[in-house]
């Protein structure tokens, strides 16, 4: 008989690499869900007896998740697997109910031996005498098999690219998969500053977006309009990509910042901020880009940041940057440190010349 699961997540490549790292000889039926709420459901109806849930959703995230299955008793088992690294997400969410974190992306053999020990799977077949995969549908690999229509419609639904679009990049889902790669990297980012601030990072989800040159323009525009607003910027390369890193700090009190670097002699001189500045952008720069690339198989060069200022503006360094280029593929994330009032913006814009490059690296990701 098919142990019925869900698989939780607002990415369709992240719920694709699951259902690819589920064991081969597991007889499953398979619901998805792009966000929390649907997961609930879906385990109100008995579609899943275990759940592997995302963390970072939109409508309910992972969290509100195990807290809405404590409140209405639900008992089913859930597997938290999530890009959020950071040692205090995972201890939230054992508090809360999860049998165990693993880490994105998943691989066959971390999920088989965590499998075994909650008595979930055995495999009941050697690799010589796995048995040949069932037929599938398109959108599952033939690790897993689709399961029989419920009675009542499921709410789960696989997500569709949005109409109308003109832009290969969007129509491709090449935007979800760097949303998604991006997401796995900004967790890695976000648990190095936790581990050295000793805080909690705030996870948003990555927003991304092919934006026209003037679209960006007014973006950093409204940025530079707000007051105590400090930039600084860092380009990246590697082959057949390059880019600028842009980290914007606003809303932050810079006090509170010198209290967890613990930033010796600190006072409220320019200089002394740009100081701290640096020291936090190299950690979500350089950790940032580094996840990216490594998802990617690519090693990024980086040049050394440049503080931007009265002289160099965000947008005088994009104008002085693009020559030539009608669109930039950005990716916006906004960093908040959890009970202080520290928050910034991290930038990611690859140019136009690097859109071929990575529309072929992802590709070559989404159809392994």
């Amino acid at each position: 008989m098919s142990t019925p699961i869900i698989i939780c997540d607002d990415s369709s490549m992240a719920r694709k690499q699951l259902t690819r790292a589920l064991p081969i000889d597991w007889d499953v039926s398979i619901t998805y869900a792009e966000n929390g709420h649907q997961a609930v459901e879906g385990l109100q109806k008995d579609l899943g007896d275990v759940l592997f849930l995302d963390l970072n959703m939109p409508v309910m995230d992972g969290y509100q998740v195990l807290q809405a299955m404590q409140i209405s008793s639900l008992k089913q088992k859930v597997i938290v697997i999530s890009g959020d690294i950071q040692e205090e997400a995972k201890k939230r969410v054992l508090e809360l109910g999860a049998l165990a974190f693993i880490q994105k992306p998943c691989k066959t053999d971390t999920l088989i031996e965590l499998l075994k020990q909650f008595n979930i799977f055995h495999s009941k077949a050697t690799d010589s005498e796995k048995p040949a995969p069932a037929a599938s549908t398109p959108s599952l690999t033939p690790k897993a098999t689709q399961a029989a229509a419920p009675a009542t419609p499921a709410p789960i639904k696989t997500r569709t690219e949005s109409k109308g679009v003109s832009n290969p990049m969007l129509q491709t889902g090449i935007r979800e998969a760097v949303q998604e790669i991006s997401n796995i990297a900004m967790g890695q980012a976000a648990a190095l500053l936790a581990s050295v601030l000793n805080v909690f990072v705030k996870m948003p989800i990555p927003n991304v977006n092919l934006l026209e040159i003037q679209e960006l323009s007014m973006v950093l525009e409204e940025v530079e309009k707000k007051t105590g607003t400090l930039a600084l910027c860092q380009s990246f390369m590697s082959g057949g990509v390059a880019g600028e890193a842009l980290i914007i700090f606003h809303d932050t009190n810079y006090e509170d910042l010198a209290r967890l670097i613990d930033f010796p002699n600190y006072s409220d001189k320019p200089n002394v901020k740009l100081e701290m500045l640096v020291d936090v952008s190299n950690i979500l720069i350089g950790a940032f880009i580094q996840g990216f690339g490594t998802q990617l198989d690519m090693v990024f060069a980086q040049r050394h940041p440049i503080v931007l200022g009265d002289d160099l503006t965000p947008t005088s360094l994009l104008a002085r940057s693009v020559n030539s280029w009608q669109k930039v593929l950005t990716t916006e994330i906004n960093y908040t440190i959890e009970n202080e009032n520290i928050c910034c913006d991290l930038l990611i814009l690859f140019t136009e010349r690097s859109l071929e490059t990575l529309q072929f690296k992802l590709n070559y990701l989404l159809d392994d």
